[in-house]
Order: structure tokens, then C-alpha cells, then sequence
């Protein structure tokens, strides 16, 4: 007769087997949720990032036209020096950049006003850390808005402030009035450094020169808005 063999049923894997594939596996496992959360989470850190940025930006440029440009609606406009306008783009541009070196090596004594107005993020004092994002914040979740480890954000100046030729824009208004608006736009880029990524971005704004009402001669014609009415004629004057 045929003889059947029977084969042993195989035991369990030996422990050390069985800690050995639980550490690869969860090892796997692990990178790859870390990159996942990664590639989900650094987007929306590197907007949050920009977003503090321009408001950086836009402080830092504002700060500059104050010091250096007066007038406004209410204020005259006689006559206009190129030298005058020159200067002042020079002043405030100088203005921006240094405060810019100063911000972008640690020293954030000039942005305390709007820290305090909650307009900027968690800040350090370290260089060249300007200030930290807390993960959680990346959630848009209010009661996870301070919680997770803190994210640091660094810039750099990429080049000096651009600007462009000067512009002017007239309003004119009444009968032989003016208000005139003199600027140049400016840009500024700057490259925004989160762990693992960074950004150039660039902010724009129109920076004005001068500004003012400017009041012409009073016209001897005046046809309104036209309207298609018939012009006034002068009648000549009488010679008795």
C-alpha cells in the first residue's frame, strides 16, 4: 500500500521574528503618515507665514511715509522740485531697507507696536528667528489655535527695494480746483524660510511723494459738466 506523509504543522514565529517586523511595520507606518501630514501641513503654514509677512511689510512702508511725507486732502500744492521728490524716494526706501536689516538680523524693537495689536504671531528675539507659528494654527481650529510645538518663520531680503518711475494722479474737482497725488509703486521681495521649505514673495505699494490741492484761475467761460448745452458767448464790452 501507498504510504501517505504527513506533514508538521509549523509553530508560531519566535519573538524576536515577531518584534522585528512590529518595528518595520510601525517604523513604515510612521514615515509615511509623517509625510503625508507634511505635504498637507507646509502649504498652509507657508500662506500663515507670507500672510505675517506683508503685514511686516506693509507696517514697515507705512512707518516710512509718515516720517518722511506731510499733506493731504486739506494740504496746498504750489509748485513741485524734482530734487525735493528725489530725496524723499530716497529717504523712505533707505528707511525700509534699514529697517528690514534690522528685522531680518533679530531686532524687532521697531515692530513692538503691532506685536502688541496681535497683528504678527508668536515672536522670538533670537536671531535669526523672527517669530514662531504654533502649529496648531495651521488648523484653523480655535481651541487648537496655541497648542503643538512652535514653527519658526525667517526671512531674507532678496535684493533692494524696486520702484518705479514717478507717477502722478489728478482728481479734479469744482471749477479750477485740483488735487493731485504724486508716487512711486516699490517692491519688495522678500524669501519667507519655514523648516523644510521657503518662498520668495513680493509686496507692492504705492508710495506717495507728494500730495495736495493745487487752485487754478477762476475761468471767464464755464459750461458745467456740458451736457450738450449751448456754449456762453462774451458779449464785447461797451466802449462809452
Amino acid at each position: 500500500m501507498r504510504k501517505f506523509r504527513t506533514s508538521k504543522r509549523r509553530g508560531p514565529l519566535p519573538a524576536r521574528y515577531v518584534l522585528l517586523l512590529s518595528i518595520a511595520f510601525f517604523t513604515v507606518t510612521t514615515i509615511i503618515s509623517i509625510i503625508i501630514i507634511d505635504e498637507g501641513i507646509k502649504p498652509t503654514l507657508m500662506r500663515y507665514a507670507e500672510s505675517e509677512m506683508k503685514k511686516i511689510a506693509s507696517y514697515v512702508t507705512n512707518e516710512a511715509i509718515k516720517d518722511h511725507v506731510s499733506g493731504g486732502k486739506n494740504s496746498k500744492l504750489d509748485t513741485i522740485d524734482p530734487r525735493e521728490l528725489a530725496a524723499t524716494q530716497s529717504e523712505i526706501e533707505n528707511q525700509i531697507t534699514r529697517q528690514f536689516k534690522e528685522v531680518e538680523e533679530g531686532d524687532i524693537t521697531s515692530l513692538e507696536e503691532i506685536s502688541n495689536d496681535g497683528m504678527l504671531g508668536k515672536k522670538k528675539k533670537s536671531k535669526p528667528e523672527i517669530f514662531s507659528v504654533p502649529l496648531g494654527k495651521v488648523t484653523n481650529i480655535a481651541l487648537l489655535g496655541n497648542m503643538g510645538p512652535d514653527i519658526p518663520v525667517t526671512f531674507q531680503m532678496v535684493g533692494d527695494v524696486e520702484s518705479s518711475n514717478i507717477k502722478v494722479k489728478k482728481e479734479e474737482y469744482g471749477i479750477n480746483n485740483a488735487f493731485f497725488y504724486i508716487y512711486v509703486q516699490i517692491k519688495i521681495k522678500m524669501q519667507v524660510i519655514i523648516p523644510f521649505a521657503s518662498d520668495v514673495i513680493t509686496y507692492t505699494h504705492d508710495v506717495p511723494l507728494a500730495m495736495g490741492n493745487y487752485n487754478g484761475d477762476v475761468p471767464q467761460f464755464y459750461n458745467g459738466n456740458g451736457g450738450g448745452a449751448q456754449p456762453l458767448i462774451e458779449l464785447p464790452k461797451s466802449t462809452k
